[in-house]
């Protein structure tokens, strides 16, 4: 699988595409599919292959996690979680391409597209996102709604904490743009430690006392979707703050059979993703969790 990928991403640097006598167009191979079988070992390999081999070192390392990092398969579990941490950072950025290089390229390669890439490793995306929003401001203006999508892929400190309730306060009264800012507020706190979440967690509880239910049930919906870090690390210690918003939703005015739905499906995506779960003790808390939730 690896010679055959360099073979293809030899004929052009940044390009997996392979031409032939039969086309002048060649074929596009940017969608080969990465076996779900691949070892650490076998990622470094094929990193190293584009990397080196292929020549894509100059100008589209990006490229190449862009690549590998989006080839289609199942969702991350904890362990593929752990596994891609381990060749991603701790062997290829760490030891083979060096930290400041890497986020000098970073900075040289990466785009919008990038954050959401490396959305789990604050410490990339935090000089990426403050780069881009430094040269939007150079170009134009930048709103606090913009603002607000930049800050979600910066580390959480009490600062950025900070600065995200400043600017919700600010976009605050359109519902649209609050159903937004609290996955964003969120997700950047999943991104960077356990002890942000709750804190999000118990804020979000609070506004949602008197939020509407279009937008708590977004919320909801949106917990299906986040990363297995969430749900399956996270969410043992926080099931209380979770099952108080869904109580709140349960018991809002304006409730229906679509409240209902979302709550079971949340619940069914959490029996069936703790199945595998190393954790005994956090996979009956979550389990237990999951099952009352489906019979409400």
């Amino acid at each position: 699988m690896i010679q055959i990928i360099t073979i293809i991403a030899s004929n052009q640097p940044g390009q997996m595409k392979y031409t032939s006598s039969c086309s002048n167009e060649g074929y596009d191979f940017s969608s080969l599919q990465i076996p779900h079988s691949f070892s650490i070992e076998n990622y470094v390999r094929l990193f190293l292959a584009l990397y080196d081999t292929c020549r894509w070192s100059s100008n589209y390392t990006i490229d190449i996690f862009q690549y590998i990092l989006q080839s289609p398969e199942q969702p991350l579990t904890l362990y593929r979680l752990k596994k891609q941490k381990k060749w991603l950072i701790d062997i290829v950025v760490e030891k083979h391409i060096g930290k400041e290089l890497f986020l000098r390229k970073l900075l040289k390669e990466g785009n919008k597209d990038t954050l959401q890439l490396f959305q789990m490793y604050p410490d990339f995306t935090t000089p990426l996102s403050i780069h881009i929003l430094s040269q939007s401001e150079r170009d134009r203006a930048v709103d606090d709604k913009e603002r607000l999508s930049f800050l979600r892929y910066q580390l959480m400190t009490q600062e950025t904490y900070d600065k995200f309730l400043s600017l919700f306060k600010k976009t605050g009264s359109d519902v649209n743009q609050r159903v937004i800012n609290y996955p964003l507020l969120l997700e950047c706190a999943i991104s960077t430690n356990e002890q942000y979440v709750k804190n999000v967690l118990e804020w979000i509880e609070k506004r949602f006392t008197n939020e509407q239910l279009n937008v708590i049930e977004s919320f909801l919906s949106k917990l299906s979707s986040y990363s297995m870090r969430f749900n399956l690390e996270y969410l043992s210690n926080n099931i209380i703050l979770i099952q108080t918003i869904i109580d709140i939703a349960i018991n809002h005015l304006q409730q229906s059979s679509n409240t209902l739905q979302i709550i079971l499906n949340y619940g069914m995506l959490l029996l069936r993703s703790v199945e595998q779960h190393p954790n005994k003790q956090r996979k009956e808390i979550i389990q237990q969790f999951a099952k009352k939730i489906i019979k409400q």
